[in-house]
């Protein structure tokens, strides 16, 4: 209970006082400071927040008493605002977002790295694609556990995204290739390096990833100029027709291929 009040911008004291109030029927300032221990010059200053809050409301009469409201209603009544708060800052922060986002195409090439940022732009990637989403991949799966791309494959599919992935099939990643070509996904085998991914969106933007050791050091190089993207393209497609076929009957499985 203390956590969550503290989450809701509770002090301490106010913590205290609320606590011991939900403890008794009525108290006056008095008695509450007694309870709460806390000292009588603060007492009536914490009160008065309280009631601000909608926490705490006090009885008419003399001597004056200091009643808590309801939890299932203060509470809520704060939950509910508090959560109003944070999605006008989620509005504005993603304006924020958006603003930077914009400044940030104009570039031709820029860096970042790590390995949150990685799995945060390809999310990003997924959303761009709108005619074909080219990758060269790697394990098949987020190291990071709060990372969904299977919505996001199903959501350009569905939009007939022409989705390709060139990955080196081993006995870890088998299963994980079947379920990728049951979503709709083209999906070729090639023995490739471990410290490598790209992704290509609409021959216009792209996004090279050279993985470092430990694997979480991750440089990020995203490309913006047409141009280079064309020429990494066709270096996807050349490879692409190197690559072979997944069979779901007969993989063939790299016994020395490192994803």
């Amino acid at each position: 209970m203390e956590e969550l009040l503290r989450q809701l911008n509770l002090t301490q004291y106010e913590i205290k006082a609320y606590l011991a109030l939900l403890k008794v029927e009525a108290v006056t300032a008095y008695q509450l400071g007694s309870l709460s221990h806390i000292p009588s010059g603060r007492i009536y200053d914490v009160v008065e927040s309280l009631v601000a809050k909608s926490l705490v409301s006090v009885l008419p009469g003399t001597p004056r008493l200091i009643k808590a409201i309801d939890p299932k209603i203060g509470l809520k009544a704060m939950l509910v605002h508090k959560n109003r708060e944070w999605s006008e800052k989620s509005i504005e922060l993603q304006t924020i977002i958006d603003k930077l986002e914009k400044k940030e195409e104009h570039g031709i090439v820029s860096l970042s790295s790590g390995e949150d940022v990685y799995y945060q732009n390809i999310v990003e990637i997924y959303a761009k694609a709108k005619k074909e989403l080219f990758i060269i991949a790697g394990p098949l799966i987020p190291h990071l556990r709060d990372v969904d791309l299977i919505t996001p494959t199903k959501i350009i599919l569905k939009k007939k995204v022409d989705n390709r992935m060139i990955v080196p099939i081993n006995k870890e990643n088998v299963e994980r290739a079947k379920k990728l070509i049951h979503l709709g996904v083209k999906l070729r085998d090639y023995p490739l390096k471990k410290n490598l991914r790209l992704h290509i969106v609409d021959g216009k933007f792209a996004m090279l990833t050279i993985i470092g050791k430990p694997e979480k050091e991750r440089t990020i190089i995203k490309i913006n100029q047409e141009e280079s993207v064309q020429s990494l393209r066709e270096m996807f497609i050349s490879l692409w027709d190197k690559s072979r076929e997944f069979s779901l009957a007969v993989p063939r499985i790299h016994q020395d291929a490192e994803s």
